[in-house]
Formats: C-alpha cells, sequence, structure tokens
C-alpha cells in the first residue's frame, strides 16, 4: 500500500524490504527479500553517521505520511493497530527495563570514585522513570498520531554504499513492534539510538526538522487534503513525552 501510493506520484522510492511470501495456515510465515544479494548491510557500530540517519529519517517520514494520509480517510489504520499500544506491565518485566537501572546503581557502589552519585541516581529510582515514561501512552494525548515503526534504530536499517565508501541507501527493517501511537516514539528512537551524543546536542533540530519537511512533501505530494501537523506540535509531544526519552538516558 505504502510503496503503490508513493508510485502513484512518481516516487519509487523503496521504504524496506519487500515481503516476497505470506501465510496465516498451516503455521503463521513471512518470507522477506535477501537484501545481501542486493549488497545491503547492518550498519557497524552503535552510533550513525548523519548522512545515514537523514535517509533513514526521509523513509520513515514518507512511511509516516502514507499511513497518516490513509488513516485520515478511512480511520482503518487507527482501528486495526490501537489494540497493540504498548503493554506497559509486559515491557516492565523485559529484563533490560526492569534490571537494568538496579544492575547499573550495584556497579556504582563499587566503584569508590562514583560512589557520591549514588544517592542521586537512588533519588532517580525512587521517581520510577520507567513507569513514568509508559504511563504516558495510557489514554494517550499526543498531537501527533501515527502508525509507528515501533523499534526505530540502527540494528533495524541496512545499508548500501557507494564504490567511494558513502552511503547509498537505507532500507528500513523489523516492523513486528509497530502500533498505532505517537511520531514521537520513532523521533525519540532517533535521537538516542542512532545519533552520537555530540550530534544530538548540536544538530537535533536540524535532523528534527529534516523528518517534518519529508513527511509534510509527502503529504501534499499524495494530494493529502486535511488538516497538515505542524511543527510546533510535533515539539509539544517532545516536552509532553519527555520522560519517554529520559528513558533511553537510563
Amino acid at each position: 500500500m505504502i510503496q503503490e501510493t508513493l508510485a502513484k506520484t512518481g516516487d519509487n522510492t523503496q521504504i524496506a524490504c519487500k515481503c516476497i511470501y505470506t501465510s496465516m495456515e498451516p503455521h503463521q510465515i513471512l518470507i522477506f527479500e535477501d537484501l545481501t544479494k542486493k549488497n545491503y548491510k547492518p550498519v557497524s557500530g552503535i552510533e550513525g553517521s548523519l548522512p545515514i540517519v537523514k535517509i533513514a529519517l526521509s523513509k520513515l517520514a514518507r512511511y509516516h505520511a502514507v499511513c497518516f494520509k490513509t488513516n485520515s480517510e478511512t480511520g482503518e489504520i487507527k482501528k486495526d493497530y490501537e489494540k497493540i499500544q504498548f503493554d506497559v506491565e509486559k515491557l516492565k518485566q523485559m529484563p533490560m527495563f526492569r534490571d537494568g537501572f538496579p544492575f547499573f546503581l550495584d556497579m556504582l557502589k563499587t566503584i569508590p570514585d562514583l560512589k557520591e552519585y549514588v544517592p542521586i541516581f537512588e533519588r532517580i529510582a525512587a521517581d520510577k522513570p520507567v513507569d513514568k515514561a509508559y504511563s504516558m501512552f495510557d489514554d494517550c494525548k499526543a498531537n501527533w498520531m501515527i502508525l509507528t515503526h515501533g523499534d526505530f534504530h540502527l540494528k533495524n536499517i541496512m545499508l548500501s554504499e557507494k564504490e567511494d565508501g558513502s552511503v547509498d541507501d537505507v532500507l528500513l527493517i523489523d516492523f513486528q513492534a509497530c502500533c498505532w501511537g505517537p511520531a514521537i516514539t520513532d523521533i525519540t528512537y532517533m535521537l538516542y539510538m542512532m545519533l552520537d551524543t555530540k550530534t544530538r546536542l548540536e544538530r537535533r533540530d536540524e535532523v528534527i526538522y529534516h523528518y517534518y519537511k519529508e513527511f509534510t512533501e509527502t503529504l501534499r505530494r499524495i494530494n493529502f487534503t486535511g488538516e497538515f501537523p505542524k511543527l510546533t506540535d510535533l515539539y509539544k509531544d517532545i516536552l509532553s513525552f519527555k520522560d519517554y526519552g529520559e528513558r533511553f538516558l537510563l
């Protein structure tokens, strides 16, 4: 649906890995194309260069825009996906969220030079930051709701390179966590799980605007006639969901 909608406007950008076969019986099966045959590879390291991130954001923005338009016209996407919003209780039982901060505190206590910071982080832990972060998704009041990717980080994209080693293209993979929710969830993942600290602090507004520009330009190309989301709405959601962003720092 997404690729077809874009193609009608002359935009033949491939957003994601193609699904070449599906079956529900006798077992649920999804088979995807082998991107390595097209010289795509995983991103090495834990932080992406700005060119990689911007291409990934352009693909994400197109995906968001087509879903936004489709839902505004039919309501079907929200209907199909809002029931699989964040299962907060299940997330709280995941080891990375349940045990990560206690393990961090235990580590601080074993290093003499860091013991002075233990009381500070104990106060943070007492405030239950993970609970606060995910409680925002109960009866969500975000300004900008969308079908999210849900797990938008470097390990869920693959890239191809030019002969000189520069990035040529990026494709999104692994949409199994997608759900109806705030666009800011994918943006937050990008800020903390793709960008290095220096780029996030110095060029955050640049990459957010890049996403917004790609999103709105795509809406125009696919002839969306409704009310366009505003950039200020996105920033309002960033502030409203700041606890969700802070969980990536824990």
